[in-house]
């Protein structure tokens, strides 16, 4: 986003908002339900001349009534709660000075090119560390996991799984399209998906998920709980929506093992936004 940008959408567009507010009593609705009345020229003059002096009025009221310096307070929250977070945390006195120096006419300190360029290349900065940090801490943590009683190599080092409750019917083909339910977390727990953000089960084509969710759902028993660690580089490595070289846990249960199309309104096909974190 440019600074253009930003104070279109996060002060220019909350100004107006606020204006349009501020003078709703002067633009609002003509009363529909009186009948027209006919006044003489003069009665006219007398009745404009009156409602003039009540807007004029009410308009002093308003400006009496209303906290500047609270206003402006909000307006500063307002500022920084709508500031993009680049990955690292702005200096706020520094934002406040820039403030004051624009509006003393100063000049800025950097065009708004320089500054474009200088917070893409703290990003890219960050997003590669980031990125190094988590492949490190997914490499430890399959390492360690696989030692743990109940894991389930799948793949050397990518994809390991624990089953948490056992099933009893039929099992989830290779390229089946299941109806489970599921919840998506990273290393330290957040979630980061869920079916139940869709209200239901969801039914999901295995050819359109990450490998790792793919591998580890096949064989899965209708009724079985299991746990997913998925290494990777077998889920979004550096590229998606999701952190880069992000580990994910997934704990899933298969209600059916293969069901083309959703025959009932307990269970019903995924919306992007459901399964968004697995495809």
């Amino acid at each position: 986003m440019t600074i253009r940008d930003f104070l279109k959408s996060s002060i220019c567009l909350p100004l107006l908002a606020v204006g349009a507010t501020a003078f709703a009593p002067v633009w609002g609705d003509v009363p529909s339900k009186q009948p027209a009345q006919v006044h003489d020229v003069k009665d006219s003059s007398t009745k404009i001349a009156v409602a003039s002096s009540d807007l004029q009025d009410q308009s002093k009221s308003n400006e009496d009534t209303i906290d500047v310096s609270r206003v402006s307070e909000a307006f500063g929250h307002l500022i920084v709660t709508n500031l993009e977070n680049p990955g690292f945390h702005f200096n706020i006195d520094a934002i406040i000075k820039g403030m004051k120096d624009a509006v003393a006419g100063l000049p800025s300190p950097m065009t708004e090119d320089q500054y474009e360029k200088a917070i893409t290349s703290i990003q890219e900065k960050i997003f590669s560390e980031m990125a190094s940090r988590n492949m490190s801490e997914a490499n430890a943590f399959l390492d360690k996991n696989r030692r743990e009683a109940g894991i389930v190599v799948v793949e050397e080092g990518k994809l390991q799984y624990r089953v948490t409750q056992p099933g009893q019917g039929k099992e989830v083909p290779q390229d089946g399209t299941p109806l489970i339910t599921y919840t998506g977390r990273y290393l330290d727990g957040t979630v980061f998906g869920s079916s139940q953000e869709s209200g239901a089960p969801v039914t999901l084509p295995l050819d359109r998920t990450i490998p790792g969710f793919r591998k580890g759902l096949v064989g899965m028993k209708e009724g079985e709980k299991r746990t997913l660690y998925i290494h990777p580089d077998l889920a979004y490595g550096m590229s998606g929506h999701l952190p880069p070289n992000s580990l994910l846990v997934f704990e899933i249960e298969v209600i059916e093992a293969n069901r083309e199309v959703a025959t009932s309104d307990d269970a019903k096909t995924p919306d992007a936004s459901a399964t968004e974190a697995i495809r």
